[in-house]
Formats: C-alpha cells, sequence, structure tokens
C-alpha cells in the first residue's frame, strides 16, 4: 500500500505566526499603556497624600512609582526628602535610616543641580561616618553656590566695578 506525503499547509503556518506576532505587539501597546496610566495615578495619589500630610502613604506610593517610572528624577527627589524626614524620627530604625541615605545618593545622582539636596546629603554622610564622600559633595556645593550668581542683587551690584565708575 502506498502512503501519500504529508505536506506542511504553508499558508496556515504563516496565518498562525501572523496573528501571532499581531498579538504580542498589541499586549505589548496595551501594558505600555496601563503601565504609564497607573504610574500617572500613582504619583498623583503619593503627592495628594503628601499635601495631606500622610507621608507614610505617599511614601508607598511613591515607592511604587518610581519601581514603574525610575527615571523620574523630580519624584525621586520627592520620596527622598519625604524618607529623610521619615528616617529622621526618634523611632526610625537603623535599616531605616540606611535605606533614606541610599534613596538620598541616588535623588542627589539624579537631581545634580539640587543644592539642598546635595547638602542633606553631605549631612546624612557626615552622620555615616564617610567623611572622605561629605568632603567632596561639600566641594561641590560649594563650587555651585560660587557659580551661581546672585538672584536678587540689582544689575549694579553685579556688575563690574569699571562698568559702576562715573563717567570723566
Amino acid at each position: 500500500m502506498i502512503r501519500p506525503k504529508k505536506r506542511l499547509n504553508v499558508r496556515a503556518l504563516i496565518a498562525v505566526l501572523a496573528v501571532a506576532a499581531t498579538t504580542l505587539v498589541a499586549v505589548a501597546f496595551v501594558h505600555q499603556f496601563q503601565v504609564r496610566r497607573n504610574a500617572g495615578t500613582l504619583v498623583r495619589l503619593a503627592r495628594a497624600k503628601q499635601q495631606e500630610g500622610n507621608s507614610t502613604e505617599a511614601l508607598g506610593f511613591f515607592s511604587r512609582y518610581l519601581a514603574y517610572k525610575p527615571d523620574d528624577a523630580e519624584a525621586q527627589a520627592e520620596f527622598a526628602r519625604l524618607l529623610i524626614e521619615f528616617a529622621e524620627r526618634p523611632t526610625a530604625t537603623k535599616d531605616d535610616r540606611g535605606y533614606a541615605y541610599r534613596v538620598l545618593e541616588t535623588a542627589v545622582r539624579k537631581n545634580p543641580d539640587d543644592l539642598l539636596l546635595r547638602r542633606r546629603l553631605a549631612e546624612w554622610m557626615i552622620r555615616f561616618g564617610r567623611f572622605g564622600d561629605a568632603s567632596q559633595e561639600l566641594t561641590v556645593l560649594r563650587e555651585r553656590i560660587v557659580a551661581t550668581p546672585v538672584q536678587n542683587a540689582t544689575p549694579a551690584e553685579n556688575a563690574t566695578p569699571t562698568e559702576n565708575a562715573a563717567p570723566a
């Protein structure tokens, strides 16, 4: 008895692969959309809780938001400030302070121009006995402060002595 050759239905295979690829792309787009939408809600909730004075819940929302959006420098700075306040309470544990310090370091790396955040980092470095690192941060802080022009000065105060000289 002669057996017929088994053949692969190429059209059906291509159709199945096309449907699978389209489904994967659609799922990826929907996932990204949902992550952005949910992350936006988390940061809004965190800021609302912070305004209400409920810093514990705000910390939780910021933490979850930063898990989705780790590159948001502004949210990282807000989270660090809240966490530092929490870690400076008398009830904070050594682990709380260590976590706050690490978050503060990350926030300064992401916000290098935030001088107040950098100053807090230097203070915490001193607190943790990292005097060499604190010295470097204070040097950077001093250089940035010196390089920043005085914002409240009048134009005459910012001018060089030759510009203020009376015409002869």
